[in-house]
């Protein structure tokens, strides 16, 4: 008996929203983690107070855009799951 071809598979993988609400979060406890160690690093190790500025305002903004377009889509898949 041969497998049938992927296109004819019928695999359902739940996505509950506590599966959904808890991989953002544990996202956003490794970018707080990620974020401790890069702003020690950038506070020691950093050429100058502008440059050190320019980082963390660009890293602090496109984080708080990636976190939110995360939130948002992952309540956007919950509206057109229920």
């Amino acid at each position: 008996m041969t497998p049938p071809p992927i296109g004819q598979l019928n695999l359902h993988i739940p996505v509950t929203p506590i599966l959904l609400f808890s991989i953002l979060a544990i996202l956003i406890v490794l970018w707080g983690v990620f974020t401790i160690v890069i702003r020690y690093h950038w506070k020691n190790y950093g050429t100058g107070k502008l440059e050190v500025f320019t980082m963390n305002f660009f890293y602090f903004v496109g984080s708080i855009i990636l976190i939110v377009l995360m939130v948002v889509f992952a309540l956007l898949y919950l509206a057109s799951v229920a």
